[in-house]
């Protein structure tokens, strides 16, 4: 009668994610940092930072990709449903 009771939550493209990851103003103090360290010859903590910085934006887009998926996994939950028409029970 109304249609389907739907809820359509879209899943950011990786691409996105990772634009979105890579410029929050923590990581861009990040590449600040990293590139101060090499031009004062600190080669050591540069790769050390940069690493870390690498890595914790992999996990930051792992993170965001399973929640999206759990999200769009629990709006698309499905269940019988029992209704009473003309005093008849049906499943639907």
């Amino acid at each position: 009668m109304f249609g389907k009771c739907l809820i359509d939550v879209p899943c950011k493209p990786f691409y996105t994610i990772l634009i979105d990851e890579i410029l929050t103003p923590f990581h861009i103090f990040q590449y600040f940092s990293v590139g101060l360290l090499v031009k004062e010859n600190f080669y050591s903590y540069a790769i050390v930072i940069a690493l870390i910085t690498f890595s914790s934006i992999l996990m930051e887009i792992a993170e965001n990709i399973r929640n999206h998926q759990e999200l769009r996994d629990v709006a698309c939950y499905k269940c019988l449903i029992v209704v009473i028409r003309e005093n008849k029970e049906q499943v639907i």
